[in-house]
């Protein structure tokens, strides 16, 4: 979704989810970056990948549901982080993660 071109505002209630084990959901923001106040999530064995940019998790949700989220290169600042079942959180980022 994107590669450096486009800024992302995922806001409330939205729900952007990696549900497809098939695919991997990769999101790589232009410099504006990603603002979160929603839910982005992998699910069902599906991998979401956070790359390149800033990712201001304003008060959301980071969740790997069964699947796997993985960030690289990027920063992700405030909101949360959540591991469900057998979900899995892979961090390569020299940038940093922030919050909890």
């Amino acid at each position: 979704m994107g590669s450096n071109p486009m800024a992302l505002t995922n806001r409330g209630l939205g729900l952007i989810d990696a549900n497809d084990p098939t695919y991997r959901l990769r999101i790589d923001p232009s410099a504006n970056g990603v603002v979160n106040s929603g839910t982005l999530q992998a699910s069902w064995g599906a991998s979401l990948a956070l790359c390149d940019g800033n990712f201001a998790d304003d008060g959301g949700l980071v969740r790997a549901d069964h699947g796997t989220v993985m960030i690289f290169v990027a920063s992700v600042a405030s909101g949360n982080l959540d591991v469900v079942g057998a979900g899995e959180l892979r961090l390569a980022s020299s940038n940093g993660v922030t919050g909890s």
